[in-house]
């Protein structure tokens, strides 16, 4: 996904329905500690034979979508998807790095890049605190598609809802 800071920008809904449309039937997904997890859970309706999987209900910590899912992906044998926040996946390539190691087919990481922090921002505004932005939102986030592509992963940024789905 593009940063708020993009000029081409993918609506969260937009974003949360294409992702939706294009799982397979049968399919796991792990949702990481971020915007994005609220606006799945608001947007998706899932098949029976489509399990999620998300702490952010228990003591969720970021990037742990990303850990979660490649367990997930192992164990079920069954295609996986992780949403994973932009400050989360900095805490976790390494992750990514084994899939690739491991030849893992039908394992998609799909990083919620909106310019970091939107939920410490929320948190900073809730408490009325000083804090300034510089220090929970990035100047200039990652390039996660080079990151990926770094990794030995393919590495696609979806502007629009037909890229996403692809």
């Amino acid at each position: 996904f593009p940063t708020r800071r993009s000029s081409h920008l993918l609506h969260p809904k937009a974003a949360a329905l294409a992702s939706q449309a294009a799982r397979p039937e049968r399919v796991r997904v792990c949702l990481d500690v971020t915007s994005a997890a609220l606006y799945c859970y608001q947007q998706w309706r899932r098949a029976p034979a489509q399990s999620a999987f998300s702490s952010i209900e228990q003591s969720a910590c970021m990037g742990e979508a990303a850990l979660a899912s490649l367990g997930v992906r192992l164990a079920s044998g069954l295609p996986t998807l992780a949403l994973v926040g932009d400050w989360g996946q900095c805490m976790v390539p390494s992750e990514l790095h084994s899939a690739v190691e491991l030849g893992l087919d039908r394992y998609v990481v799909v990083v919620w890049a909106n310019g970091g922090g939107a939920f410490i921002g929320a948190g900073v505004a809730q408490q009325g605190l000083q804090v300034p932005e510089a220090a929970w939102r990035w100047r200039k986030p990652p390039s996660f598609a080079r990151v990926a592509e770094g990794l030995g992963a393919k590495g696609v940024v979806a502007s629009d809802v037909p890229t996403l789905r692809r």
